[in-house]
């Protein structure tokens, strides 16, 4: 399958007048709303949050979020894993888990009540991403554990006339366009994408495709806003390589797909936000509605555990129809009682209906990917079918209060009420499984409370001193994977600190944040053969522990220089498992794909006009690929660069992304047992993009 750009997308391009590349800004001197849900200076927050602009995106050519977050410190994103090629998994504080971090887009958390939907995801249009470490215990409840992703696009009458095209290797190659449409008193925007993107391996990859549009209207005094969201994805998944003892098995070739003939993971989501702000005197008061509906069709395999021993069928595939439900509504005052005094205050309730119906096959493939059978063509070995309903209610209250021109609160409290349903299956001794129901509720209470003391201020010099605790909990996450059965996990719970320094010299021209951090986490969601089949299961206690340092500084005009580093000690605490029937103590372990050494830097020239160019080199330490740290995987090094030309309409850039072509494990398969996804291969990538 194949996808080409439109001569129509290239003509719109080469169409668009003059562009505007702004200069990096500041990283202190930028506001954020995912903390607060309010414009605020990033050093008036008490935590560590850094924000990624969408000049700087383009400074370096990236259209996805592992690069324009590859500068970030301490955060982890590498493409792929079980979500398949145009999934990642991101790490946060150590801590890889496919749902321990929130995605926000707008302000509105994607992917709702189960897992961050990442594989739609577009940043086509997008004004800036702001990246907070840490739990977000009061705005956001029970959805967020170690980091808060927020994505936030142009409003309607603010967006950027652009359009761009590229080709790259493997038959790659991308289109989008975004522009206002509208009038000042109805301003309309809209963003479309079109991409395919190959692998290495010539039966992976995925086409996508999305569209945004946008309005805002005066309505009754206040302002009301329309989001229509809607994408669809289809993807050819690629195989990770299992493990064989220390290592990664030898006699399965380096991007050997075991997948089924017909594998696919097809997604077709769309998505309806209505938003309305209104100032009500003292203060301003938002309403949201979202409502969005993510339709999934799945074929795919993986090798089975004693594939090695040369059984009659050496994969298990499966195949599963979704249907997944989100529904989002938040109501909230911001008010200022008196001055230097902000209340925020509201109630938000989250709910996720999903529902599926899932095959069972068995079949052989040779271990190069040779003989792959179609799904099709197999018998059914057994049709089980699940549906899982959640809802999280949550009312809220934070105020930020500027006790002296030095001294900064941040304090809130939150009541989180969960509740989970659970239908499917129970297996039964020495009989076949039978239906069953499980539920879990729970109401607790979670906060955080931090403080700022702007140490030194000198124009655009300062320097402030920030530290916070927060407490929270999630609901267990859930893996739509082949098996239904009917048993909800117990919540994860968590209790973290941080302090930290972060501010700027040299009129601006250098900025930076360091922290430290401790996080006490209870029933971590990981995953464990049970019957030979992987399932997700609650671990014990674990620790996490570290420091990351972030600093840019402006060498001269349009010259930037960056730099970061992460130290994360991830380990298990009071943790007995079993192993091959044994039950093992792992209290001491680190974290599997945990590195405790993350550190990079990047080189970025954009002049307004003229020549551009881009280096960025990242770092990830020696890590472990089990949780008995018997098996150790060396530390690598990326490199991605880019080389362009700004003419006075358009720019023409050559990008490339890891050059030194590594093909290291980045992310363990939740749903092949002992199974790992390697870095992508080198990709390079030639593209024209304008701007009115």
């Amino acid at each position: 399958m194949t996808w080409k750009p439109t001569h129509l997308a290239a003509a719109i391009a080469l169409a668009f007048s003059v562009p505007s590349f702004a200069a990096d800004a500041p990283q202190i001197g930028q506001l954020q709303v995912t903390a607060t849900r309010e414009a605020e200076l990033v050093d008036s927050v008490p935590a560590s949050i850094s924000v990624v602009t969408d000049a700087q995106m383009r400074a370096r050519g990236v259209h996805d979020l592992g690069g324009a977050l590859a500068l970030v410190a301490g955060v982890e994103i590498t493409p792929g894993g079980d979500g398949g090629p145009a999934g990642s998994v991101p790490a946060f504080w150590g801590l890889r888990e496919f749902d321990a971090f929130l995605l926000v887009i707008d302000g509105v958390p994607s992917g709702g009540a189960f897992n961050p939907q990442l594989t739609t995801l577009s940043l086509v249009n997008v004004e800036r991403i702001e990246i907070m470490r840490g739990a977000a215990p009061v705005m956001y409840g029970a959805t967020s554990f170690v980091g808060v992703i927020h994505i936030i696009h142009y409003a309607p009458g603010h967006t950027p006339s652009r359009a761009s095209i590229s080709a790259g290797t493997f038959a790659s190659a991308r289109a989008s366009i975004s522009t206002d449409i509208g009038n000042s008193e109805l301003p309309q925007s809209i963003s479309i994408e079109g991409e395919r993107v190959g692998l290495k391996d010539d039966d992976a990859g995925y086409t996508r495709g999305n569209l945004l549009y946008r309005l805002q209207h005066e309505v009754a005094g206040g302002n009301f806003s329309f989001d229509l969201n809607a994408s669809m994805i289809r993807q050819q998944p690629n195989s990770p390589s299992p493990r064989a003892g220390h290592v990664l098995d030898p006699a399965v070739p380096l991007d050997a797909n075991n997948n089924p003939s017909d594998a696919k993971l097809d997604e077709d989501r769309f998505q309806l936000t209505g938003r309305y702000h209104r100032n009500i005197g003292n203060g301003d008061w938002d309403t949201t509605l979202s409502y969005a509906r993510t339709n999934s069709d799945i074929r795919r395999g993986f090798l089975a555990p004693d594939y090695a021993d040369n059984p009659p069928t050496n994969a298990e595939g499966f195949g599963q129809q979704r249907h997944v439900d989100d529904i989002y509504f938040d109501t909230h005052v911001v008010a200022t009682p008196s001055a230097g005094m902000s209340l925020t205050y509201g109630l938000d309730w989250l709910y996720g209906r999903a529902k599926l119906q899932n095959q069972l096959y068995e079949y052989n493939v040779g271990l190069d990917g040779s003989n792959r059978p179609s799904l099709a063509s197999l018998p059914i070995l057994d049709e089980p079918a699940g549906a899982d309903r959640r809802s999280f209610l949550g009312l809220y209250v934070q105020t930020d209060w500027e006790l002296s021109d030095k001294l900064d609160v941040l304090a809130g409290l939150r009541l989180n009420h969960t509740q989970e349903t659970m239908d499917g299956e129970m297996d039964v001794v020495g009989g076949d499984p039978v239906p069953a129901t499980d539920h879990r509720s729970k109401t607790r209470f979670g906060g955080n409370l931090g403080l700022s003391w702007h140490a030194w201020r000198d124009g655009d010099n300062a320097l402030t001193i920030y530290g916070d605790i927060r407490n929270t909990y999630k609901p267990a996450a859930l893996d739509f994977g082949p098996e239904a059965e009917a048993d909800i996990l117990k919540p994860e719970t968590a209790a973290s600190g941080e302090i930290g320094m972060k501010g700027q010299f040299m009129h601006g021209r250098l900025d930076w944040d360091l922290s430290t951090f401790l996080m006490h986490f209870d029933n971590l969601v990981v995953s464990q053969a049970v019957n030979g089949f992987p399932t997700l299961i609650n671990a014990g206690k674990e620790t996490f522990k570290g420091a990351e340092f972030e600093v840019g500084f402006e060498i001269v005009d349009d010259l930037r220089l960056t730099g970061h580093y992460a130290y994360h000690n991830a380990r298990f605490g009071d943790y007995v498992t079993q192993f091959d029937g044994t039950p093992t103590q792992l209290r001491g372990k680190r974290l599997e794909m945990s590195p405790q050494h993350l550190f990079g830097t990047g080189l970025v020239y954009a002049p307004d006009r003229g020549w551009q160019a881009s280096l960025v080199l990242d770092r990830v330490g020696d890590r472990f690929l089990n949780k008995r740290n018997t098996a150790p995987a060396p530390g690598y090094t990326t490199v991605a660069a880019s080389l362009g030309y700004r003419f006075e309409r358009c720019e023409l850039r050559l990008s490339g992304r890891n050059l030194g072509d590594r093909r290291d494990p980045v992310a363990e398969s939740e749903l092949g047992e002992g199974q790992y996804y390697r870095l992508r291969a080198r990709t390079i990538e030639l593209g024209l993009s304008c701007q009115r």
